[in-house]
């Protein structure tokens, strides 16, 4: 999955890209976390370095995941070191679903996404030539994420 996105800005709730309900969803939590909940059990990339997803800035995330459950996140097409220990799992097998784009997908949708997406890219198979054909893609497109 890749979305090419500016935040403008982060409020208490969180900025969801995706979801399908309560309990399924992609949310940048804040700068520098992504969450993610696939039926309840939760993910959380956490890059090693800090304010990655300032507001105001044009950016490309990608989030790949293998046959294993094991995750990946790459910003502007460069692969992130990710913080893992014993509270934080990288690691999800559980099936995903996406019913809606910008919210949390609900009786009253919530944790809406303050910024604009640009791009959005889902594909349902993971190589990792796959990835590098993307990002050449996208960094091709969006000339000032190089």
């Amino acid at each position: 999955l890749c979305v090419v996105i500016k935040i403008m800005s982060y409020d208490s709730t969180q900025n969801t890209l995706f979801s399908k309900d309560s309990n399924e969803f992609w949310e940048l939590k804040n700068d520098d976390q992504l969450r993610i909940s696939y039926d309840g059990a939760v993910t959380l990339l956490s890059p090693a370095l800090s304010n990655l997803f300032p507001t105001g800035e044009l950016m490309a995330i990608t989030v790949t995941r293998d046959v294993n459950g094991v995750h990946k996140l790459f910003k502007d097409g460069v692969e992130l070191t990710l913080n893992v220990g014993s509270s934080v799992s990288i690691t999800n097998t559980n099936d995903a679903a996406i019913d809606c784009i910008g919210a949390r997908d609900k009786a009253t949708p919530d944790r809406s996404f303050d910024g604009d997406f640009y791009e959005v890219v889902i594909v349902n198979k993971y190589t990792a030539e796959l990835t590098e054909t993307l990002h050449e893609f996208i960094l091709d497109k969006y000339k000032e994420l190089a």
